[in-house]
């Protein structure tokens, strides 16, 4: 080979080295899927159908659900009928909802088959529901709702009547002392429900009752009721309860006996307003329905279902139900006492 031809491959040499060095020239282009921006969550909607004049109870629920949406990052609606519209009204929300885009439905059933057809076609559009009750039946229509509920009220009125009545014998009240129910002459679902389960729990227990005894729904109602009855009735040991104003007359009557006549008083109380620690602590037991509970598992439930996930076919979330010492019976209580038992 000539001399100059030797001398210019080796020259190249060094340039064809450093060229390959360069380690952009081999790296391979980024795969487009790292790359590319991570699609946003999908957006769930989450809409409450209230029914027809709806119970103070199904109204806290629906603000405990917009709290909980809060917290789940998850848009929430409310819908409910105006107080006047037939039943069969909440089958056009039904269907109104799942038209502007909900995911899933939470429902407090109507009794009313248009409900439960509105419910069947929209699952048939895809649209999931829940319900807080069970629906008016209808045979053949394909595999039943999912249901979370609260615990029937006959769970609590046993517990109620037991510590009532023990709480009459630590006072030594008379042993065929009687009781009485005071309710609001005309009673919501709940309040009527309440009265029901209570009054089956009295008959259970063999402690006589009579119907229950209604006022007005007013603070003076309540206690010109009472102070009635006290008077045709010696024997009245026992007063039940089933919301605020009643525990708050009936508490009212007892103080101003002063002693002379010990009464027991227990009930049901709903949840909305928040009953006061130091009413609730006067009485011998007091249940509360689990608002904030049944609205946590109604959310997680109906999330579940959105997601095709499988869930229980029935949930049942207790109540809150406190029993108080009987020293507290006749006397307000002293805060330092400390928390009562709880079920």
């Amino acid at each position: 080979m000539p001399r100059s031809h030797a001398l210019t491959l080796w020259a190249l040499i060094p340039v064809l080295g450093l060229s390959g060095c360069e380690s952009d020239t081999f790296m391979p282009p980024p795969n487009p899927e790292l790359t590319a921006p991570a699609p946003p969550p999908p957006v769930r909607v989450v809409e409450m159908i209230l029914p027809t004049n709806s119970t103070p109870d199904q109204n806290a629920l629906a603000q405990y659900l917009r709290l909980v949406a809060s917290r789940e990052k998850t848009s929430y609606r409310t819908s409910a009928p105006e107080p006047n519209d037939p039943p069969r009204r909440q089958a056009d929300l039904i269907r109104k909802a799942a038209e502007r885009g909900a995911t899933v439905l939470i429902v407090q059933p109507a009794q009313d088959a248009e409900v439960t057809k509105a419910l069947h076609e929209v699952r048939a559009q895809g649209v999931s529901s829940v319900l807080l009750a069970e629906p008016l039946s209808e045979a053949g229509t394909g595999k039943p709702f999912p249901i979370v509920e609260p615990a029937p009220y006959s769970d609590a009125a046993g517990k109620i009547i037991e510590t009532a009545v023990e709480a009459a014998k630590t006072v030594k009240l008379p042993a065929d002392g009687t009781a009485v129910i005071l309710t609001v002459l005309k009673p919501d679902a709940d309040l009527k429900a309440g009265a029901e389960a209570l009054a089956a729990a009295l008959k259970k227990a063999g402690v006589a009752h009579s119907e229950p005894l209604t006022y007005d729904g007013t603070l003076e109602g309540a206690k010109s009721a009472l102070n009635t009855r006290l008077e045709a009735d010696p024997k009245l040991a026992i007063v039940l309860i089933g919301e605020q104003v009643g525990l708050t007359g009936a508490l009212d009557v007892r103080s101003k006996l002063k002693g002379k006549r010990p009464i027991v008083v227990a009930g049901y109380v709903p949840s909305d307003p928040p009953i006061s620690e130091m009413l609730s602590m006067q009485t011998a037991a007091m249940a509360v329905r689990n608002i904030p509970q049944l609205a946590r598992q109604a959310f997680k439930t109906a999330l579940q279902v959105a997601e095709g996930d499988a869930v229980p076919d029935r949930t049942a979330v207790p109540d809150d139900v406190r029993r108080f010492a009987s020293a507290y019976v006749d006397t307000p209580p002293d805060p330092m006492e400390g928390l009562p038992k709880s079920d």
